[in-house]
């Protein structure tokens, strides 16, 4: 991953040299903490030796962008964008870095108007691809990550979740014999997500045949076959898996999408190849275990979405804030949360 935080590995080396040539050499010991997000863009740094570690903070959590080693430069984008930090850097081992400040830098590129424009001919595809790993997209594969984020809500709530009590919903009142008729919904049939509210009863449920609409179902009329033979035709997993697949190519080729930027189109289309669905049979257990994580003891859910084009789960329960699972280790968070 090295190199894949700078804009400098597009320059000749006659440019790097003019920039690396101002530079003040710093000291960092393994841990040391360079700059943080949030910080002002005050200077830029090229490794000489040792790595560096470029991070962003997703929720509860900091995220690996890039792992930086000699040659490499970071902390330019502020600069050039004049925005605050929008990443942290860390000393990973013992590091020696070249330090240019700010004002000498774009001193620099006043005196050097070449030099500047072809900075900018590289700026704005690297600031997209900042922006989409920043955001964590519901479309997104996280696969293999044993992903966990917690995302903290309205701290009155937390303080207060065990001493308020737990009313059943009309959904608790078939939630077991909810389980198979969701399961069925997208497995079997056309629904590619599933959102049980348990506070106000409604299941929402969105179909691969109006994918930008969720309708809105009773629980007990979900229990009913003929209920979802009128509303979600019968395809099979494959099938649907298939006709995302071709809507995915769809986008990729409308012409909407090729008015965007090149490099927003490939950052795009690269997500939408290498998606891959949930295994069905991963999908079953999960909602198999929901009963239990909303019969939790204080603990308990009280909201859930689950679907096949992305491989989290999103949960609420009943204290505060979002959990976000990758599916593949939903059976560890189960088991911890069960205990």
């Amino acid at each position: 991953m090295a190199g894949t935080a700078s804009i400098f590995r597009s320059l000749s080396p006659e440019d790097f040299d003019k920039i690396t040539g101002l530079g003040q050499r710093l000291s960092f010991a393994a841990g040391d903490v360079i700059f943080t997000e949030g910080d002002e863009p005050d200077y830029l740094y090229l490794v000489d030796t040792g790595q560096v570690s470029i991070a962003i903070q997703r929720f509860d959590r900091h995220e690996e962008l890039s792992l930086l080693g000699p040659g490499d430069c970071f902390g330019e984008m502020a600069i050039l964008q004049n925005a605050k930090r929008s990443t942290t850097a860390r000393a990973v081992t013992d590091t020696e870095l070249l330090r240019v400040d700010k004002d000498t830098f774009l001193s620099l590129l006043n005196a050097d108007p070449d030099l500047a424009r072809r900075i900018d001919a590289v700026i704005a595809e690297r600031s997209a691809e900042l922006g989409i790993k920043e955001a964590l997209l519901a479309g997104c594969s996280i696969q293999g990550r044993n992903m966990q984020i917690s995302i903290k809500g309205d701290p009155s709530l937390r303080e207060s979740a065990f001493t308020r009590d737990r009313h059943e919903s009309v959904v608790d009142e078939v939630l077991d014999r909810l389980c198979p008729p969701i399961e069925e919904l997208l497995i079997q049939r056309c629904a590619t997500e599933v959102a049980i509210h348990f506070n106000s009863g409604e299941i929402r449920i969105f179909s691969i045949f109006d994918p930008f609409n969720a309708e809105v179902h009773p629980p007990n009329k979900l229990l009913e076959r003929g209920y979802l033979d009128r509303h979600f035709p019968l395809i099979g997993y494959r099938r649907k898996v298939e006709m995302i697949r071709r809507l995915y190519r769809f986008i990729a080729e409308d012409e909407c999408t090729r008015s965007v930027p090149a490099h927003i189109q490939r950052l795009y289309a690269a997500a939408h190849d290498e998606w891959t669905p949930i295994p069905a049979e991963e999908l079953s257990a999960a909602i198999a275990r929901l009963p239990r994580l909303r019969r939790i003891p204080n603990f308990y859910l009280r909201n859930v979405a689950l679907g096949i084009t992305r491989d989290a789960i999103r949960m609420q329960f009943n204290c505060d804030g979002t959990h976000i699972v990758d599916i593949k280790d939903f059976g560890r968070f189960f088991e911890e949360n069960i205990a």
